[in-house]
């Protein structure tokens, strides 16, 4: 019993020199972000500093019931040898909604060694009950609702929806495409044989999302359901006109409780029985109307959005057969996949090779496409890589815009194995 005291002291003495220098962190969150009015939520703020003092801000729009409720969690992380300690401080308010709208929390403020340090703003939507609802549409106060808003049934516990960012776009442009689910009712699970939409009409491309874990509240026409996003996928349209996403289904399996027709004593001491049941959720058909690139240029290679060029030779003297690397960036917001490569013409002494073709995605939005060439100068000389065009096409501004490469010129001597006299 001693030995094992000892060895807990000496675990705690070495861990409690161990304090490394750790990055401010002041955090403010409300859960839910969505409630009606007589609801309650939790105002949290969440510092990594043990401050001498929190001041949070006057809170006029909301009723406050409790707080601050503290507590504080450590946590030790071990990694190439070096030992790193943190603290997490949690100061918690309960406050209830008293009035319908939008409102916002400003930051709070604490001090901490001298300094003063503030948190982020929240904010909280509040939502009427169904007959202040009510009362707002008879008296034509219109809102502007999204498209799952507009085809929402009253009543409906659960449904699912595709989302685009855009309803009108030109070919080749991107849009952003989402599937949420919305419920009411408590969910155990989606189904796993799930595929999605098919995207006929589109070039896809699939965006990592976090596993869906917990679904946050949302006001959907005056109604709080629970949502999450369950896909997310960049479109690129490669034809022109209306084109259809076709509804697709996804299986869910709900929780209900179940009543026993003979109620015993042990059906209120084990508590009641629940049951999961398996149901399919079909999403609405989604149009999307395509325009065309008219008047298209020569030097236009499909690319679609808003981009820069850089050109480059990694030298400008070399001797006959060595070798040289001429690079094309081209960099910037748009469908970087589909870029075709550019129309450069080098000089007919100079044998070239097929471009190595490198793609670096930075986000689902945005990245770079690189075109490396070879070049093998076979002749003595001068040679002058002539500037080509680059032209991309600007959805914002409706029309394409050209890009122009740098010259350069490259002078090769005659080297020991030449092959001049061949």
């Amino acid at each position: 019993m001693l030995a094992r005291k000892t060895t807990v002291l000496i675990f705690i003495f070495l861990f409690s020199g161990v304090l490394s220098g750790q990055d401010y962190e002041f955090k403010a969150s409300a859960s839910p972000r969505v409630v009606r009015v007589g609801e309650q939520f939790r105002l949290e703020y969440n510092i990594n500093m043990n401050v001498s003092n929190l001041e949070i801000p006057n809170i006029t729009d909301f009723q406050l019931i409790a707080g601050p409720s503290t507590g504080s969690s450590t946590s030790i992380r071990i990694e190439n040898g070096k030992t790193t300690r943190s603290v997490q401080y949690t100061y918690t308010y309960y406050l209830r909604a008293t009035k319908a709208g939008t409102f916002t929390i400003p930051p709070a403020k604490a001090k901490y060694k001298g300094r003063t340090y503030a948190s982020n703003a929240v904010t909280v939507e509040v939502v009427g009950s169904s007959s202040q609802q009510q009362a707002r549409s008879q008296q034509g106060q219109s809102q502007k609702q999204t498209p799952s808003q507009q085809d929402v049934k009253v009543g409906e516990e659960v449904f699912v929806r595709l989302h685009l960012n855009k309803r009108t776009a030109y070919l080749g442009e991107q849009i952003i495409a989402w599937v949420k689910i919305y419920t009411k009712i408590q969910l155990s699970g989606l189904s796993q044989g799930y595929k999605g939409p098919e995207f006929t009409g589109f070039y896809k491309q699939p965006v990592e999302i976090p596993q869906l874990t917990n679904l946050e509240a949302e006001n959907v026409n005056g109604e709080i359901y629970y949502t999450g996003t369950i896909q997310k996928v960049v479109l690129y349209p490669q034809k022109t006109g209306v084109v259809t996403i076709e509804p697709f289904d996804l299986g869910v399996t709900i929780r209900q409780q179940v009543r026993s027709r003979s109620r015993s004593f042990f059906d209120d001491f084990f508590g009641p029985t629940v049951q999961d049941i398996p149901r399919t959720l079909t999403s609405k058909p989604v149009r999307i109307r395509v325009k065309p690139l008219t008047s298209k240029p020569q030097s236009f290679t499909g690319a679609v959005g808003s981009f820069s060029m850089q050109s480059s030779v990694d030298k400008n003297a070399l001797r006959t057969n060595e070798a040289l690397t001429y690079k094309i960036t081209i960099t910037g917001k748009g469908n970087v996949k589909l870029i075709d490569e550019p129309n450069v013409t080098f000089p007919p002494n100079i044998e070239q090779f097929e471009p190595k073709t490198v793609v670096n995605q930075t986000n689902e939005l945005s990245g770079s496409k690189t075109f490396e060439y070879v070049l093998i100068p076979r002749y003595a000389g001068e040679y002058k890589i002539q500037p080509f065009e680059f032209t991309y096409f600007d959805p914002v501004r409706g029309t394409f815009v050209a890009l122009m490469s740098e010259e350069y010129t490259i002078n090769v001597e005659k080297g020991d194995e030449d092959t001049t006299a061949v």
